[in-house]
């Protein structure tokens, strides 16, 4: 089980983005680079580097009014899994 003292704040060190049709040469460029992960139909996820400017020290400086989509990402869920996953490949 994952805790956030253990990742320092993955979640809020990255930043998935959800591409649908992304265009053969490119898809090339970011599968060789590890950029882009297929996760089916023809989508793929990427994940980038984006620090949120309210992480502090890996925990959350904003924590009684972090916005719903934070407070929604289950600690320790899949993609908890996968951001902890994507900060060590970058």
């Amino acid at each position: 089980m994952l805790a956030c003292d253990t990742c320092g704040g993955a979640c809020c060190k990255c930043l998935k983005i959800i591409i649908g049709r992304f265009p053969d040469e490119h898809r090339t460029w970011a599968d060789i680079r590890g950029l882009v992960r297929p996760v089916g139909g023809g989508v793929y996820e990427w994940w980038i580097r984006s620090p949120c400017k309210h992480l502090i020290d890996g925990r959350c400086g904003i924590q009684s009014e972090k916005p719903k989509t934070c407070a929604d990402f289950a600690v320790g869920g899949e993609e908890c899994k996968k951001a902890v996953k994507a900060m060590a490949e970058m």
